[in-house]
């Protein structure tokens, strides 16, 4: 029977199985691992089911490795966008070095709509791939001012036929 809402770890297990996607799971932090194919944006992105708390955490790394002296700056970008773009969600992890974006969904008892999750999913990695370069060009220099201004030369850029 095919999964129609999730609102389990198990049940977020099974919906990928079924839809065949590749993935690492830990099973007692409840965190799924998951390969980001979506350049510029490659990596990993996480789903963690909160084992206390009804709330479901996709987060996907974005930029490491940032410089101590860049943190003021690329906290003022991530600001400034987060005051501006419709769905707000990037942070500084700030013991690793890096930036990432979040989004939190509740997760109550009757779940969510697997096509829906799987939106929410697809928002993740989409704003995430927006912004990699912007936030990039902050760390390597520019002001985090200029992020909007930095994320429409990239999206203008990236358009076919530009």
């Amino acid at each position: 029977m095919p999964v129609i809402r999730i609102a389990t770890f198990q049940d977020c297990l099974a919906y990928f199985a079924e839809l065949k996607v590749p993935h690492k799971i830990d099973a007692a932090t409840q965190l799924i691992e998951i390969p980001t194919e979506l350049p510029p944006l490659v990596g990993q992105h996480y789903i963690r089911f909160e084992k206390a708390l009804p709330y479901v955490q996709l987060i996907q790394p974005m930029v490491r490795d940032v410089p101590a002296d860049r943190r003021a700056e690329v906290e003022h970008a991530i600001c400034v966008a987060n005051n501006t773009v419709p769905l707000p969600g990037f942070a500084y992890q700030y013991q690793n070095n890096f930036i990432y974006y979040r989004l939190t969904l509740p997760m109550y008892e009757e779940g969510m709509l697997a096509t829906s999750f799987q939106k929410q999913q697809l928002s993740l990695l989409k704003n995430a791939r927006d912004f990699l370069i912007p936030f990039r060009q902050v760390v390597d220099g520019k002001p985090g001012s200029q992020i909007l201004d930095l994320a429409v030369a990239f999206a203008t850029a990236s358009r076919p036929g530009a």
